[in-house]
């Protein structure tokens, strides 16, 4: 959610952002120390310099919630689209 405040801001458009995060309920997932791990083997497997898909750190992160969670991920591009996560489209 952080990035995405962050690219809201420099779009100008922080409280659009803001009231679709609220009205959609958003959950904060914690990093955990399995989580932590989880990540760090995402980016070993997945990440830039070491796989087509490159994911970079902040998708290392996506990645783990929606293998954790059972989900399929909605994402633009193809990065994802090159590990063994499901597109929610």
């Amino acid at each position: 959610m952080a990035e995405l405040l962050i690219v809201a801001a420099r779009r100008g458009v922080v409280e659009e952002v803001s009231a679709l995060i609220d009205g959609l309920g958003f959950e904060i997932a914690p990093v955990t120390e399995g989580a932590a791990r989880r990540i760090a083997e995402a980016c070993a497997r997945w990440g830039k310099g070491i796989h087509a898909a490159a994911l970079n750190f902040g998708d290392c992160f996506a990645y783990e919630v929606a293998k954790d969670r059972g989900c399929r991920l909605l994402y633009v591009g193809e990065d994802f689209s090159k590990t063994d996560i499901e597109s929610a489209l």
